[in-house]
């Protein structure tokens, strides 16, 4: 209940185009929804406005909202990898753990990226990192 709330607040102080109202519509509408339900409709409705609605929750700097966003986003779809790689870039080694590791958890591409991208890991964050990209997952 907390983090739909956080997130309806979040897209409703965002500058959303007029299809990203209409959905924001039909989701608040929706109270049971999870985050798979929520992101196989923006994805049915437009891919492109996971983005629109991604940067919201990610600007919340809600750690269970950001760790969420990162785990429904697919680093098969273009669209959304160019998302997840820029949020990678905008986190900090330390700080944002929870969402780096939930990141980690979508593959090597992905290992590689917060290791190339994210200065200053923690030590256990790099600790996991080294150990993926040892083990290629």
């Amino acid at each position: 209940m907390h983090q739909r709330r956080l997130a309806l607040q979040a897209w409703r102080r965002a500058s959303l185009s007029d299809l990203g109202r209409t959905l924001l519509r039909r989701l608040d509408g929706d109270g049971e929804a999870c985050w798979e339900t929520y992101a196989t409709l923006v994805r049915d409705w437009d891919p492109n406005l996971m983005r629109e609605l991604g940067l919201p929750l990610w600007k919340t700097g809600d750690k269970v909202l950001r760790t969420n966003l990162m785990r429904i986003l697919d680093w098969d779809r273009p669209n959304e990898r160019k998302l997840i790689q820029e949020l990678i870039r905008d986190s900090d080694g330390e700080r944002d753990e929870p969402e780096l590791l939930a990141a980690l958890d979508k593959g090597a591409p992905a290992v590689r990226y917060v290791a190339r991208s994210v200065a200053g890991l923690s030590q256990d964050l790099y600790a996991v990192v080294e150990a993926r990209r040892k083990t290629r997952v």
